[in-house]
């Protein structure tokens, strides 16, 4: 075991550490090679570097900032999609009042008169029949 827990230093060996951590992080967050590397750029690590006191407040903070931007970029998702369904539907909507036109104009009223003329005592006729079973027989 290399006994590299924080219980086996005194807070006066830590206090410099940790203030030395917070005070270049800006140095290690941003290099590429370093693996710790945050999208922030130096200046704005700098700056929470004069907030922050211990690098468990820095976490917080960068943790933070990471939040807010993903919830920005799920915003900004959400946003596109409802563009886009209002965008579909619209075509929908479109479609259909043109298949209803080309509908419309097919169908002569003459012949949607016989139509109906055919149907309706069709209609009238399965009703009483059914009416009749029923009183009868139901």
């Amino acid at each position: 075991m290399w006994g590299i827990s924080c219980t086996n230093f005194s807070l006066a060996e830590i206090e410099p550490q940790n203030r030395d951590l917070v005070k270049h992080a800006d140095e290690f967050l941003t290099d590429p090679e370093s693996g710790w590397e945050v999208f922030l750029e130096p200046e704005a690590i700098q700056l929470l570097s004069f907030w922050c006191r211990t690098p468990q407040q820095m976490r917080r903070f960068i943790r933070i900032i990471l939040n807010a931007k993903n919830n920005q970029r799920l915003s900004q998702l959400s946003d596109q999609v409802n563009q886009t369904i209002q965008e579909t539907m619209a075509q929908v909507a479109d479609q259909m009042d043109q298949q209803l036109q080309t509908t419309k104009k097919r169908f002569s009223w003459y012949e949607i008169k016989n139509y109906l003329l055919a149907v309706i005592p069709a209609g009238i006729l399965t009703g009483l029949i059914f009416w009749l079973l029923t009183k009868y027989f139901g």
